[in-house]
């Protein structure tokens, strides 16, 4: 979907009035907030980050506000994957932690 959008836009390139490409730009954007949704979905929280920032850069680029639904949603989102990946570390932190400190117990006993 999102090749054919681009590719549409740039056909449209020299025929269409500035409304319509702004419409154009905003749907491809729009494609990408979708993508980037299923990324998270699949855990694929890099993907999903460039995804958004790709659809806020386009959204920037049509001149929609900070206030404008789309561009909170997006902002939204990103927000939403910088919790999930801080909070993902920490729990992989607080794993590897609790993995050491019970490896190093269990080393202890069995040297007695």
């Amino acid at each position: 979907a999102l090749r054919i959008r681009r590719e549409l836009a740039e056909e449209m390139e020299s025929i269409a009035n500035s409304s319509q490409k702004k419409k154009l730009k905003v749907d491809i954007a729009r494609t990408l907030r979708n993508q980037a949704f299923l990324q998270v979905k699949m855990a694929e929280y890099g993907n999903a980050r460039a995804l958004y920032a790709e659809a806020l850069s386009l959204y920037d680029l049509c001149g929609l506000s900070s206030d404008h639904p789309y561009v909170m949603t997006a902002q939204k989102e990103l927000k939403a994957i910088d919790v999930r990946v801080y909070e993902d570390n920490l729990g992989a932190k607080a794993f590897r932690d609790v993995t050491s400190a019970s490896i190093s117990s269990n080393y202890r006993r069995r040297q007695y």
